[in-house]
């Protein structure tokens, strides 16, 4: 070699491309345990293969944050970033559909109020943003009873009209299905 020593990172990556129009990965740079001597130089050509996953390469394809806009080194680097720097809709996840991530909050407020059932009280505004959501309108309905409802002034019976409602969740209740059986006990086979 020509013995060349750099003082910074900065300096050898400008060195790279202005002598050899070559380049380090600033992706596996900040994520793969190497000494940067140990590090893959690559023709200014060459990035985008990398970054896509070279087979040639033992190097993970790189993952890239659509809301960043930024390369992460793999898939655990990229659920890690999601996971602390976006939100996730849990709501989405129990439903069945994975993965739901939002920017930011305001994009999960609107996502609340577009797919979910939000409670609008003034006291479940989380930032100016309603981040209290319910996967059906039962369950908002429960949490409006429960955490906003003012129910000390009112009698057993008007009580028990509010919550009869919620409590008939399904197609048929129980008292339903003993209208439809006769109303008595399990029914014995005809002889």
């Amino acid at each position: 070699g020509t013995g060349l020593a750099f003082r910074t990172l900065g300096e050898l990556s400008q060195h790279l491309w202005d002598t050899h129009w070559s380049q380090l990965c600033e992706t596996c740079m900040g994520s793969r345990a190497a000494f940067p001597c140990e590090q893959i130089v690559y023709g200014y050509r060459d990035m985008d293969r990398h970054r896509a996953g070279d087979p040639a390469s033992a190097m993970p394809a790189h993952k890239w944050c659509e809301f960043c806009r930024t390369w992460l080194y793999d898939d655990d680097e990229l659920i890690r970033h999601m996971n602390e720097r976006h939100h996730l809709c849990h709501i989405c996840g129990h439903m069945g559909r994975q993965n739901e991530f939002f920017s930011n909050f305001k994009c999960l407020a609107a996502h609340y109020a577009e797919a979910h059932f939000i409670c609008a009280h003034p006291s479940c505004s989380h930032g100016g943003f309603r981040l209290t959501a319910f996967a059906s309108e039962e369950e908002q309905q429960l949490h409006v009873l429960k955490e906003h409802m003012d129910r000390s002034q009112m009698t057993d019976r008007q009580r028990k009209e509010l919550v009869r409602p919620l409590l008939q969740i399904g197609h048929r209740s129980y008292a339903d299905e003993q209208r439809a059986s006769g109303g008595g006990g399990p029914r014995r086979p005809a002889p």
